[in-house]
Order: structure tokens, then sequence, then C-alpha cells
């Protein structure tokens, strides 16, 4: 294992829908400056803790549930942090592929 950074997800099991990007689940651009994160990536963070935390700052409306999403050390799945929280990373890729990535089952947020 590579890297290991979490999700978080709308139910107590991960799906593909979870691991697609804003562009494939309708989502419009809203800042041209996010044009790749937006067409192809999708947030994660690097502990369990902040993603719970984020999940309730966010009052669950992007979900309540987080997952571990395990990045290959091969450099097959490429990810990076982004924006102005620290631990805030896009992770690029197929839906396919990074659900492939997920494991289950997921913990949730609300408690």
């Amino acid at each position: 294992m590579g890297q290991r950074l979490f999700r978080i997800i709308r139910g107590n099991w991960p799906t593909i829908d979870d691991f697609k990007s804003h562009k494939e689940i309708g989502k419009p651009l809203l800042d041209d400056r996010w044009r790749r994160e937006w067409a192809s990536g999708v947030s994660t963070f690097d502990t369990l803790d902040y993603a719970i935390q984020r999940a309730r700052v966010l009052r669950f409306k992007v979900g309540e549930w987080v997952v571990a999403l395990d990045l290959p050390d091969d450099g097959s799945v490429e990810f990076r942090q982004t924006g102005d929280d620290p631990h805030h990373y896009t992770v690029y890729g197929r839906a396919e592929v990074l659900l492939a990535l997920a494991s289950g089952p997921a913990t949730s947020a609300r408690e």
C-alpha cells in the first residue's frame, strides 16, 4: 500500500457514484482554474478523523459516511494536495478504478 486517503460518501458501502467527478455528475465548473479537478478528480482527506469532521461541518450534504481509499505506491493513481486546506487531496482517475481501491465498509460520521 502506498497512500491511504479518506473519501466522504453517501452510504455505508462505496458505490461507483461515490467516485465520479463533478463533471460526470453534472455539476457546473465554477472556476476555470480548477478544470482538471472538476473533470477527473475527487476530493479526499488525509485522516479519517478530519474527513469525519468535514462531513459534519458540511452538515452531511456530501455524505455521512467515510471510506478509506488505499492508493498503490506504483504511481498508477495520481493524487496531490489541492486548495487552501492542507488536509485536502484530489485523487485523479476513473470512477471504476477508484472504487476498486476503496476499503470498506465505511465509517459513520454521525457517531
